[in-house]
Parts: structure tokens; sequence; C-alpha cells
């Protein structure tokens, strides 16, 4: 058995304690696995867990060492990247929310994810790290950077440059983005992490991304938050509409949450 699966059945027996939206969360998960529209790639599951381990810490006395997921983490990555819809081989999910407590490393595997995209995904990539400050978006950027300065598989393969880093065999980028949405207009991204949604004072930024994604049937918008205190932000309007797909409704949901 698979660490995510372990996982999703500690939940599931109430081994692991857990909040109702992440006992529907492996609700969903086991739903889909007997879901015939849907198919589980195990094998990119497990190529994504493997490369996780070229991605060090940056930060800290780990700084340097490799990344051993926990088991959440790859739950979460089994879902965005396992499931494929069985007619036409792509992705499930188009998007991504999720909420996690402060010192989760939060930044840390979504620069993972970015990093995932910049070197593994096919063809060319454009991703892109934003939030509502620039400081605040390469934050992500600047863990992405570091890791691949820090591995020397991925350093040989990548040109690193102070804003952006570049993949010359697929000519793919990643870049830190300006927090303003019309900075965003005319980009086309196959991967766009928001960082801290919670302080985004509303979904300009959110919107601006999606739409630019129309061209990528396999991108992904991946929103990444701690918990905040403004009850009718944008963040918690997401989060209250993706909350409204509970398991069993016999609906396609491209927004894991």
């Amino acid at each position: 058995m698979t660490v995510w699966d372990e996982y999703a059945n500690a939940i599931k027996t109430g081994e692991i304690p857990a909040c109702k939206r992440v006992k529907q969360a492996v609700e969903r998960y086991f739903s889909d696995l007997s879901d015939p529209r849907y198919e589980f790639d195990t094998a990119t599951v497990e190529r994504f867990i493997a490369f996780s381990r070229l991605c060090p810490h940056v930060k800290g006395p780990l700084r340097g060492q490799p990344i051993e997921l926990e088991p959440w983490q790859q739950f979460a990555f089994a879902n965005l990247l396992g499931f494929k819809v069985r007619e036409s081989g792509r992705r499930k999910y188009s998007s991504a929310f999720i909420e996690v407590p402060r010192k989760n490393a939060k930044s840390t595997v979504a620069a993972m994810l970015a990093n995932w995209f910049l070197v593994m995904e096919k063809g060319q990539q454009d991703i892109y790290t934003a939030a509502v400050s620039r400081d605040q978006a390469r934050i992500v950027f600047d863990d992405a950077r570091q890791m691949c300065l820090l591995s020397k598989p991925l350093k040989k393969r990548v040109n690193i440059q102070a804003h952006k880093v570049i993949y010359p065999k697929s000519n793919s980028l990643l870049k830190p983005l300006a927090a303003k949405a019309a900075t965003i207009e005319g980009t086309n991204p196959s991967l766009a992490i928001v960082d801290e949604y919670h302080l985004h004072p509303d979904n300009g930024v959110y919107s601006a991304l999606e739409l630019g994604m129309g061209a990528r049937p396999e991108a992904i918008l991946f929103a990444i938050t701690t918990a905040g205190s403004n009850v009718v932000s944008a963040c918690k309007q997401h989060y209250t509409t993706a909350a409204r797909f509970w398991p069993g409704r016999r609906v396609t949901i491209r927004c894991l949450f």
C-alpha cells in the first residue's frame, strides 16, 4: 500500500483525527478511485515523489538535505497529479485550493510543484508565482530557485537568473509576477501559484491567471494559503464555493479542495 493510501485509510478509520473537510477529501478520493470516468496514474505520482527528493530544504538547519514529503502532502499531490479523465487522458483537476496551518511548508511544496512543471512536464511550460505583493510572490519563486541552486541534478539542467529560471531543453520559464491583475493579462500559464490567497483584496489576480490558462488543457491554478480573518474575502468566497461540492454528487469538479 502506498503512503497516500495508508494516510487516506487512517483518516477513514479515525486512526488520524481530521476535520470535516479532510474527511470529505478522503471520501472523494475513494469515490474517484471507483468512478469509471477516471483512472489513477500511480506511476506519475511515484515519479513526482521521487522528484521531490531532488528538491532540498532551502532554509534552517536542514538546508541542502533532501525533502521527504509528509503523508498528507503525498495525498494532496496524488489527487492533483494522479487522477486522469479516462476518455481524454488529461488530468481531472485544473485547479487546487489548499489551506494549511502556518509552518506546514506551504511555500516549499508549492516551489517543488513549480520545479516539477519546469523540468518534468512535457512540452513548453510557463510557470508563474503570484501574490498580493511582488515580495510575497518571490517567496515561492526564491524557494524554487534555491532548490535548483542546491540540487546538482537540477542545477546542471536549468539556467538560473536573478528573476527567472529557464529550462533550455523545452524553453520552459519560471518567474514571479507583480501583484496587479493588469500586469498578468497576456500571460499563458501552464502552472500559476497563488500564495497566501487570504490576503488578496479581490479575485482579480486569480481570475486573470485563470483566463490566461484557456489555451493550456493541462494547466493548473494552484492556490495555497493559511487561514485569514476576513469572512468576505475572495479566498473565503472560493472556500465556500468549493465546499459545496461534496462527495457523492455525480458532477465533474475540476477543483481539488
